[in-house]
């Protein structure tokens, strides 16, 4: 079996693979709580990963998988891999979770798409579809603090703003609930900033996939502005698109 690790910046994830590429098992744990390999584990016959987690984090889940006995690939972003052409100007520069996400959606739609990670940060990616070319071309994407950081920011940055976790309203009427629903607000702003640029290059309306810990409520909320269509939440998509790479997809 093919084992799949996405090492964030506050959890880790995991999922098995058969050789169908049907997802058999998956989990994940917070990372100041994964300190053992899960048994499951002793199934892999591959292992990839892709860590945005720094250094130590690498070599710590390099101890994890050292007794499994098999080779571990360490994803970095390319030029071009899994039918996805990567504009950045520095291809490996591009965080390997954006990448495998980006993979990810386009093997699944073959379609112009807003790839959505709500985690520790948001990234928001626009994934064009050339028709001409039957290919995938990332486009660039955006980075912006996710919800915690953003509360965290204000917390530390302002007098009289350290509120606890609040409601989201429309029109909300407390500190914490101004603070949450203006977070969620600057979040989902953004990503219909990026749909909407991708429309325009794309001549119609993109698709939206959402992954991360806080992908429900930004689901939630776009879907309250009207988003409905095209528009899902897709939690393991990283580690399908670690799939297909591992795989040489196209």
């Amino acid at each position: 079996m093919l084992l799949a690790i996405d090492s964030g910046n506050t959890r880790t994830k995991w999922a098995l693979f058969d050789l169908a590429g049907t997802l058999q098992a998956h989990d994940a744990a917070l990372n100041l709580a994964f300190n053992a390999p899960p048994a499951a584990w002793q199934l892999a016959t591959r292992v990839i990963v892709c860590n945005v987690a720094g250094a130590a984090r690498a070599e710590h889940l390099a101890r994890l998988l050292q007794p499994l006995g098999v080779t571990v690939q360490w994803l970095t972003a390319s030029a071009s891999a899994g039918g996805v052409r990567n504009r950045y100007r520095q291809p490996r520069q591009l965080g390997a979770d954006r990448w495998a996400a980006l993979v990810g959606a386009w093997q699944r739609l073959r379609g112009s798409c807003v790839v959505v990670n709500a985690g520790t940060a948001v990234t928001i990616d626009a994934l064009h579809h050339d028709a001409a070319l039957d290919q995938a071309v990332f486009l660039g994407g955006l980075i912006v603090p996710g919800l915690r950081l953003m509360r965290q920011s204000l917390a530390q940055g302002t007098a009289g703003v350290d509120a606890p976790l609040g409601a989201v309203l429309d029109f909300p009427q407390t500190t914490a609930d101004a603070v949450s629903s203006g977070a969620l607000a600057a979040i989902g702003g953004a990503v219909l900033n990026m749909h909407h640029r991708l429309q325009q290059q794309a001549g119609s309306a993109p698709h939206c996939l959402i992954s991360g810990g806080d992908g429900p409520a930004l689901l939630a909320w776009l879907r309250a502005q009207g988003i409905n269509k095209h528009i899902e939440l897709e939690p393991h998509l990283v580690l399908h698109g670690l799939r297909y790479l591992v795989d040489g997809a196209r």
